[in-house]
């Protein structure tokens, strides 16, 4: 029986798409939503969570019991990257049509943590020079969630195809 492979956009800006071109960046952290469950309630603080197959089930505890899917997909399945806009000095710039490309990603894993127990060499695979500066970065594209430490799927990639168009 084989899988198919399925694919999915990804969205990421200028200088991400750079640093996956230049082999500086494999990974990619995004954060948890599960439809009906507030996943970053202080209840889920301390919440178990256990992959099986692609669904991963996340317990509080206490009683409740969630399962969920990892959005972009599985290991073997393809992102295709979306360029979003450039964050340069806070100011959102359009995307240098110079620079762009359709760029697919494989998924080589995912997992899921919370964002500040990311390690120094994933945050190098995540094209940052250490742990603080991946946290800043973060948290300047994710200010909502700058009281909380969210739980973050950790999907990470190898380039499959990058295209620059004509």
């Amino acid at each position: 029986m084989s899988t198919q492979i399925k694919e999915r956009p990804i969205i990421f800006n200028t200088a991400m798409v750079q640093a996956i071109l230049s082999g500086s960046k494999s990974q990619s952290r995004r954060v948890i939503k599960i439809k009906g469950v507030d996943i970053h309630d202080k209840k889920w603080v301390n919440a178990k969570y256990y992959p099986k197959g692609n669904s991963w089930f996340f317990n509080d505890g206490i009683r409740e019991t969630w399962e969920t899917t990892c959005p972009y997909g599985g290991v073997g399945d393809r992102l295709w990257c979306k360029q979003n806009y450039l964050l340069l000095n806070e100011d959102l710039l359009p995307p240098n049509t110079d620079i762009l490309y359709r760029i697919t990603l494989e998924i080589t894993e995912v997992r899921v943590e919370r964002q500040l127990d990311i390690t120094l060499e994933d945050a190098i695979k995540e094209g940052f020079s250490s742990e603080r500066e991946f946290n800043e970065v973060f948290l300047r594209l994710n200010p909502h969630l700058k009281a909380e430490n969210p739980w973050v799927w950790c999907i990470s990639f190898q380039l499959y195809r990058a295209v620059k168009p004509v």
